[in-house]
């Protein structure tokens, strides 16, 4: 079994919201984790990542961020090894093996913009890195800032929104669906300490057919939101390692009989 994780925790250069982090990546025992809407300046990067991930090699999207670092990523140099191959502001593309066995797979690892004009970069950035896969395994997790359907929102609206079919029609081109899952239903709270919250599920693991096919036994659990008002997604992935074939074996005495 391996675990993988992201978790919108806005603001990581506070000392609570690290060891959180910390003990998700502990409990959890995760691989990889993404960390979504850091806000971690490039003078404090080292520092918040040497501590959140003391044993393990980090990346970040920084060098292409105008401001603060969107995404924050680490991953345990024991269990995988992990090739950038391409990022932006809101996306990181990675190709994720195992250290020991034969797995792999394609992650996108996703925070997109609030504002649903923004999502239209990510949107087109997610269909050209589906030409580019082919029919290989590929997830992709993270914080899509919109849902796909309007009951997955508590809002009292029944309409949906351009930015909701904008997302679905990129869902659908790319051939993308919901891995299984269990847990919270709404992954966002838009006021944890009000009466009078909004629920939406707007962070998601999705992944493609050969994925699916690959791996029925996948699935994601959406944990408890703790410090942030988003719910960390962890998925777990069953891997079992090759068998090696046994070879023939039988009592010899019996070739005497005829």
């Amino acid at each position: 079994m391996i675990s993988l994780a992201t978790w919108n925790i806005r603001g990581m250069n506070l000392t609570p919201k690290q060891k959180e982090v910390r003990d998700v990546v502990a409990s959890n025992k995760l691989c990889l984790c993404a960390l979504l809407e850091s806000h971690v300046s490039i003078a404090r990067l080292s520092g918040v990542c040497n501590y959140v991930f003391p044993t393990w090699r980090w990346s970040s999207n920084n060098s292409v961020c105008q401001i603060s670092t969107r995404i924050i990523f680490g991953w345990d140099p024991d269990e995988v090894n992990l090739m950038v191959i391409s990022m932006t502001n809101q996306v990181v593309h990675c190709l994720v093996s195992s250290v020991t066995n034969d797995w792999k797979f394609y992650v996108s690892l996703v925070y997109v913009d609030n504002y649903y004009i923004k999502r239209r970069s990510p949107w087109a950035d997610l269909h050209k890195h589906k030409g580019w896969i082919g029919d290989h395994p590929w997830v992709m997790m993270g914080d899509f800032n919109t849902s796909l359907d309007v009951d997955e929102s508590t809002a009292s609206s029944s309409c949906c929104t351009l930015g909701m079919r904008e997302f679905r029609e990129c869902i659908d081109n790319i051939n993308m669906m919901d891995v299984n899952h269990m847990g919270f239903r709404y992954t966002w709270n838009q006021r944890p300490n009000s009466m009078s919250d909004i629920l939406k599920k707007i962070d998601r693991v999705m992944a493609n057919d050969a994925f699916i096919s690959k791996y029925t036994n996948a699935y994601v659990v959406f944990q408890p939101y703790r410090t942030s008002d988003h719910c960390p997604a962890v998925l777990k992935v069953p891997t079992t390692s090759a068998k090696k074939p046994k070879p023939f074996k039988f009592s010899n005495y019996i070739a005497t009989h005829a």
